[in-house]
């Protein structure tokens, strides 16, 4: 996957990387792919009837050994994700183009 590509490209294997991620049934590979380089998974939904549920992306990370929490919305997912990263760590948003935007707009951001 390039997202997971570029990641480890740019960032390496000693930055710590914090996910908030929501995944939709069809892409929950794509997740699968991803979780293995996280140290934390922060699952949350969209505002959108065709999000999965948090549970749902726990599911589809299957057995991996990373440590997924919950967040009923992205605004207290980004909270928690800047908590834990503190002013130096790298917090990924992927998922759903839905959740960026919602995450985009919790920050003040604009394209």
């Amino acid at each position: 996957m390039a997202l997971r590509s570029t990641l480890s490209a740019a960032y390496g294997e000693g930055l710590s990387r914090w996910f908030l991620a929501q995944c939709r049934t069809k892409i929950f590979a794509r997740c699968r792919n991803l979780v293995p380089i996280a140290e934390r998974v922060i699952a949350t939904r969209a505002d959108n009837p065709r999000a999965a549920a948090p549970d749902k992306i726990r599911e589809a990370a299957g057995r991996i050994s990373v440590e997924i929490e919950d967040s009923a919305s992205v605004s207290s997912a980004l909270g928690r994700a800047s908590a834990l990263t503190g002013a130096n760590g790298l917090v990924v948003i992927t998922g759903s183009i839905y959740i960026v935007g919602e995450a985009m707009r919790e920050l003040g951001l604009r394209l």
